[in-house]
């Protein structure tokens, strides 16, 4: 006996599906008829009875119902390989903050290289990465983003952290208390500002710190011994771990912000979106 072709398979597994030749039609665009003609084919190219027909659809037969599990997981196998082959070829664009690709990104792409060498990534970086439409997914650290019509997932809190160069501060205190912290020169982001951390450890106290437009910025006058930071817990970890800069206390995380990764859609990324959401959240 020779093997049915792919395209009667393909009718089969939309008949058996819908138990409809009508939808079954619908769904490649071809006439009731011309599905009839194959299933009809199909059956007799097996010497079996894949459907019983009657006035209100259809139904398996005990044989059809043999058929269609393998071959719906056949034709599915076969569809996610023809996916990953082509969205491979197109690659994936990450959107993201100067900061982020900067003080986070970077540092981990020659492991991306090393995990992934066929993983073709672009980068496109601006203030409202949220609202990058280009993009293939986005990594926005900040407040919860509104982005209608895409799917928008916290993968780990905001955590403000104050940190000092060893230039000017060689080791933390035993103690930090508030007074000590404000003898310095006080640099801050707009995500990580000063003042709730005066609200809960000095009340009262007001101070005017030297505001940075980007986090990346904030980190870079902190490491050059300019003053205190209070910055990202995420974006200082590689410059604390490479003894950079000298952690000096945390604050609790804000429950209101985080880093949110968001893809187009509704739906499930693609394969070659899910590599690379795979890769940073072992990252994090």
């Amino acid at each position: 006996m020779s093997f049915p072709n792919f395209n009667s398979l393909r009718v089969f597994e939309l008949a058996a599906r819908h138990l409809s030749l009508r939808r079954a039609a619908e769904a490649l665009g071809v006439t009731p008829g011309a599905v009839s003609q194959q299933i009809k084919q199909l059956e007799s190219q097996l010497h079996v009875q894949l459907f019983a027909r009657h006035a209100r659809g259809l139904h398996l037969t005990e044989a059809g119902q043999d058929l269609y599990i393998p071959v719906k997981q056949a034709l599915s196998q076969i569809s996610q390989a023809i996916e990953n082959l082509t969205t491979s070829a197109a690659g994936v664009s990450l959107a993201t903050t100067p900061s982020i690709a900067a003080k986070w990104l970077a540092p981990r792409l020659p492991g991306l290289a090393e995990t992934h060498p066929g993983l073709d990534l672009s980068f496109l970086t601006g203030n409202r990465p949220a609202h990058n439409s280009a993009a293939d997914l986005v990594l926005h650290l900040g407040p919860e983003p509104r982005v209608p019509g895409q799917t928008v997932r916290r993968l780990a809190p905001l955590r403000p952290v104050m940190v000092a160069s060893p230039i000017l501060v060689p080791r933390a205190p035993v103690i930090l208390r508030p007074e000590w912290v404000l003898g310095f020169q006080l640099i801050e982001d707009a995500l990580t500002p000063w003042q709730p951390y005066l609200d809960r450890h000095a009340p009262g106290q007001t101070v005017t710190p030297r505001r940075c437009a980007q986090s990346a910025l904030a980190i870079d006058a902190v490491e050059t011994g300019e003053g205190i930071g209070l910055v990202p817990d995420l974006l200082a970890a590689d410059a604390i771990a490479q003894k950079r800069l000298v952690w000096l206390h945390e604050e609790a995380p804000d429950d209101a912000g985080g880093l949110y990764l968001i893809h187009k859609g509704e739906t499930a990324p693609n394969a070659v979106c899910q590599r690379l959401i795979d890769w940073i959240e072992s990252q994090l």
